[in-house]
């Protein structure tokens, strides 16, 4: 194939990528097994209605957007099922436009939810290899909640990967100040010692 036809195939694929980066959302009880355990009652048509729906909608009141949440999840997961590239890509964009709908409605920092948000949308950003977004939003999931150890040790990791072990042990030991018994921050402490 002529090096133009392949640069023009790529351009059309940029082009034609936002449109195709359209969110996925959970079917069948497979779907929503890798998702959190209130997904379904939100997203199943089967369970609208039912007493688990009510109570999820219940407990999630000021978290807007929890379907949007779920669906973001749901095709962030689908982006790690393709071996293309594109596909991938597109998955992602689409993941990062559904997880980053609560941050636009009426956001409360307040709900427990908001920092598990944060989280995975810098996993997006993690995954889409935009790092600076990354940090940044695993660094707001720690300021929403610093009691949870995953996005210290997800922050780490990126650090270390970036070369900046300094800085992933700041972050470990910041992590530690406020879950001193936490395991794996214990075990990324004793790898970059």
């Amino acid at each position: 194939m002529k090096i133009k036809t392949i640069k023009l195939i790529l351009f059309a694929k940029l082009l034609i990528l936002p449109i195709y980066a359209r969110a996925d959302y959970p079917k069948n009880d497979l779907d929503f097994a890798g998702l959190p355990e209130f997904c379904a009652p939100i997203l199943s048509p089967k369970l609208q209605g039912s007493s688990a729906q009510k109570l999820w909608g219940q407990r999630l009141s000021g978290f807007d957007g929890p379907h949007h949440y779920c669906a973001g999840l749901f095709t962030y997961n689908l982006a790690w099922k393709t071996s293309d590239k594109w596909e991938r890509a597109s998955k992602l964009n689409a993941a990062l436009t559904e997880l980053t709908y609560p941050l636009d409605h009426h956001f409360n920092p307040q709900n427990p939810l908001s920092a598990k948000l944060m989280y995975d949308i810098a996993k997006v950003y993690e995954a889409k290899e935009e790092y600076d977004s990354a940090m940044e939003h695993y660094q707001k999931s720690i300021e929403l909640n610093p009691k949870i150890w995953i996005p210290y040790a997800a922050l780490s990791d990126l650090q270390k990967k970036l070369n900046n072990p300094k800085g992933a042990l700041d972050t470990i030991q910041n992590g530690l100040k406020h879950k001193p018994d936490s395991k794996p921050l214990l075990k990324r402490l004793n790898k970059l010692k």
